[in-house]
């Protein structure tokens, strides 16, 4: 019996020889900790306006996504929160696209049109855009961009669909309500700062004729008369939101609305001055209104919060892996 402890300890000394204990760690891990990412080799396949594409370092690809989205201006964890975001949703529509591949992107991972995915400026372009300060921004943008390089907001271990918007209507928005999908952690939370900026209210007006061919173009209407009770009944979300709003009575939604008069957000109430002969609009918050509000992020940044405290404000039930 002693003869064989014998020959099984022999047995598990050389092996611990021969293969290393790191070399023994379970399959797919990296060092100690399993979640970061290999950053300095990542990239992403980006596809330009003009139909051009060019596959850049993921460090280069935020730079760009960075510069176009957000002032260099507002405070550095602000920025941190929008790099992070920025990063985890190329790689969660680089991912997606793996297995869903659409057309119109030609084999790219990610578009450089917002309209699509995110905005994006060259450094040549942002160095332009910011002028005399090019140097001063290009150097913060840089810092920013290697100290958030890899980190990431994941749902489930997944990377999170991190959408974010300009300003907020002092409450964000669902992504059931805007795009028609439950998302877990796309869903409303306070953001009541934003309602204090001076960007965060605007204004719309549209003569008669004006209301009338943008409104026909997105309907059937074929008469409109501005009587007292042209504009119905509004229903809108816990938000803000219009859901949908009856006008010359056809029911029209609040998306359709927005997109038809090009207001800054489907957050508005609508107002007839008959003296004027104006249809007024007043709209609050700016974007989609789901997700991140950039000016929210500003301000929490401003009153002491990190970019980790600011992500997981805006997608609760969210992971930071860094």
């Amino acid at each position: 019996m002693k003869k064989g402890y014998l020959i099984l300890f022999s047995i598990i000394f050389c092996l611990m020889i021969i293969f290393p204990l790191p070399c023994l760690k379970t399959a797919g891990h990296q060092g100690s900790n399993p979640r970061k990412i290999d950053s300095e080799n990542e990239s992403f396949r980006v596809i330009f306006p003009d139909g051009s594409i060019c596959e850049m370092s993921a460090k280069d690809y935020v730079f760009g996504v960075l510069a176009a989205e957000m002032s260099p201006s507002v405070p550095e964890q602000a920025l941190k929160a929008q790099a992070v975001c920025a990063y985890t949703f190329a790689s969660r529509k680089k991912a997606d696209r793996k297995i869903f591949p659409p057309s119109e992107l030609d084999g790219a991972d990610i578009s450089a049109d917002y309209h699509i995915d995110q905005g994006f400026l060259t450094k040549e372009q942002a160095r332009e855009k910011w002028g005399q300060k090019a140097d001063e921004y290009e150097q913060k943008l840089n810092k920013i961009v290697d100290e958030t390089a890899g980190v990431s907001v994941r749902y489930d271990g997944s990377f999170a669909l991190t959408l974010y918007h300009a300003i907020s209507a002092g409450r964000t928005e669902s992504a059931q309500n805007v795009f028609g999908e439950d998302i877990p952690y796309l869903v409303p939370v306070q953001s009541v700062g934003d309602i204090l900026c001076d960007e965060c209210c605007s204004s719309a007006e549209f003569s008669k004729d004006e209301f009338s061919q943008k409104l026909k173009s997105i309907s059937n209407i074929s008469e409109t008369n501005f009587s007292e009770d042209f504009i119905g009944q509004k229903q809108c979300s816990d938000s803000g939101t219009v859901l949908s709003v009856e006008l010359f009575g056809q029911s029209f939604s609040g998306k359709d609305i927005r997109n038809a008069f090009l207001l800054r957000s489907a957050n508005f109430d609508i107002e007839y001055d008959e003296d004027k002969g104006l249809v007024i609009f007043s709209v609050r918050g700016y974007g989609h209104l789901v997700g991140m509000s950039q000016k929210g992020a500003e301000i929490m940044a401003e009153n002491g919060s990190d970019y980790k405290e600011i992500l997981l404000h805006y997608y609760p039930g969210c992971e930071v892996w860094d």
